[in-house]
C-alpha cells in the first residue's frame, strides 16, 4: 500500500493539512473535467441513436421515389446501418459507464480531503496521519488505474470552477496560493486561480 508524501520536518500537522488541500482540489478538477468528458460521450451516444433513424427514413423515402434515386437510397441505408455497428465497435456504453464510475471515485476521495483539511481540529496528530494514509493511498491507486480525459475538458472544467460553481479550499501552504476567506468549518475558502494537476494516468483517453 502506498503510504503518504509528507516529508519529514518540524510541522508534519501542517504538511499533512496542505497536502490534503492540494490533493482535494486536483481531485475536484478531474471531477469536473471528467463530468465534461461523460457529457460529449452522452451527446455522441445520441447522435448514433437519432443518425440511424434518420437515414433509414431518408433511404425508405428515396426507395419510394423510383429507380433513379435507388444509389442514394442504398447509401443511406448503408449510413443507417453504419452508425450501430460503430457504436458496439467502440464499446460507446462500456466507456459511459466507465467515466460514470470513475467521476463517483473522484467526488468520494474529494470529500475524504476537504474533510480532512477542514475538520483537522478533531484529530490528534497520530490519527490526522492515519486518516490521511489511508486517503492518500486511495487517491493513488485511482490515479494509477484511471484513464486522462482530453484536455479540453479540463480547460472546460477551469471556466466551470473559475466561474463558481465548485469551490476549492486553499491555504497559505499552497505553493502560488494566498489566503482565501475563512470558512465557517475553519477551511479556507479559494478565490484565487490555482492550476490543476492534470490527474490519471499517462494512458490515453478511451
Amino acid at each position: 500500500m502506498q503510504t503518504h508524501d509528507i516529508e519529514q520536518g518540524d510541522e508534519p500537522r501542517r504538511q499533512i493539512l496542505a497536502r490534503s488541500t492540494q490533493n482535494a482540489n486536483n481531485s475536484l478538477w478531474n471531477y469536473v473535467s471528467i463530468l465534461s468528458w461523460l457529457r460529449a460521450l452522452r451527446a455522441l451516444k445520441m447522435l448514433m441513436i437519432i443518425f440511424p433513424a434518420v437515414f433509414g427514413g431518408m433511404a425508405s423515402w428515396l426507395a419510394f421515389q423510383g429507380t433513379s434515386s435507388t444509389p442514394i437510397a442504398a447509401a443511406f441505408a448503408a449510413l443507417a446501418g453504419f452508425f450501430p455497428i460503430l457504436f458496439v465497435a467502440i464499446g460507446l456504453d462500456e466507456r459511459i459507464s466507465y467515466y460514470k464510475a470513475l467521476a463517483g471515485r473522484y467526488r468520494l476521495i474529494h470529500a475524504v480531503f476537504e474533510n480532512i483539511s477542514t475538520t483537522s481540529a478533531r484529530y490528534d496528530d497520530r490519527s490526522l496521519e492515519a486518516e490521511y494514509d489511508r486517503a492518500f493511498s486511495e487517491y493513488s491507486r485511482i490515479r494509477e488505474e484511471a484513464y486522462t480525459v482530453p484536455r479540453w475538458c479540463f480547460l472546460r472544467a477551469k471556466k466551470v470552477i473559475e466561474a463558481g460553481e465548485y469551490t476549492l479550499l486553499s491555504n497559505d501552504l499552497l505553493k502560488g496560493g494566498r489566503v482565501g476567506q475563512a470558512a465557517p468549518d475553519g477551511g479556507l475558502i479559494a478565490k484565487e486561480k490555482i492550476t490543476p494537476d492534470l490527474g490519471g494516468s499517462q494512458q490515453k483517453p478511451r
